[in-house]
């Protein structure tokens, strides 16, 4: 059987500081997000700060860059401006748009180009 490992790992918008930081550690308790600490600072419950944690998919565009929960993804199609939100879909269990039977994107064929906390004008390309 073939194992499918990837890694763990996060990062998260504060808007207080209009920066995305990767997260050293969350501290967690009874599966609730207690504390993150971003940089050299803490945000307490994000959920309180506002703050939105964003998970690593696991998967990396063309050029290499990691792909993150609400990322722009743009795909390698000839003439195209479209940009596609990267978001977790509960009901398949995988990350959109790269699940999406009619298309069969591949995150190796196309870029990430923005996310939509530093890149919210991306939206209108969608």
């Amino acid at each position: 059987m073939k194992s499918y490992e990837r890694e763990i790992k996060f990062r998260a918008w504060e808007p207080a500081t209009n920066t995305i930081w990767d997260v050293r550690e969350i501290e967690w308790a009874d599966g609730q997000i207690l504390d993150l600490y971003l940089g050299l600072h803490s945000t307490g419950n994000p959920d309180d700060a506002g703050v939105s944690v964003l998970q690593f998919t696991g998967l990396t565009g063309k050029d290499g860059t990691e792909i993150y929960e609400g990322d722009w993804f743009r795909p390698d199609i000839p003439n195209s401006r479209t940009a596609m939100l990267v978001e977790w879909d509960e009901h398949k269990a995988s990350y959109k748009p790269f699940n999406d039977p009619n298309y069969n994107y591949s995150s190796s064929a196309g870029k990430i180009i923005g996310n939509k906390y530093e890149n919210p004008e991306l939206i209108d390309a969608e």
